[in-house]
């Protein structure tokens, strides 16, 4: 059986006709889509699943999982002096 996430994420991922308009119309309140590179607290504020008050570490490794079934990979890059590590889609997955 699929997370119930996993529904939300997808459209995260990859945002309907219907959504985009629906995006275009009240931009301030919806993250419209995923960026190319994104972390995990991203993925879970932007799908709408958690906000950032209420983030815990059993919800970025829920969707995490997630990710990697949907053929993302995770790196490590060094951003502002920062280690961070984050959500790409692998290539060749579409």
């Amino acid at each position: 059986m699929e997370d119930p996430w996993g529904a939300v994420l997808d459209e995260w991922l990859n945002p309907t006709e219907h959504v985009s308009k629906w995006v275009d119309q009240h931009q301030d309140e919806w993250r419209s889509g995923a960026p190319v590179e994104f972390d995990t607290r991203q993925a879970l504020i932007g799908c709408g699943v958690r906000d950032e008050t209420k983030l815990e570490r059993k919800d970025e490794m829920r969707m995490a999982n997630l990710l990697k079934k949907r053929g993302y990979v995770n790196t490590q890059r060094h951003l502002g002096g920062r280690k961070r590590r984050l959500w790409s889609k692998a290539e060749g997955v579409t």
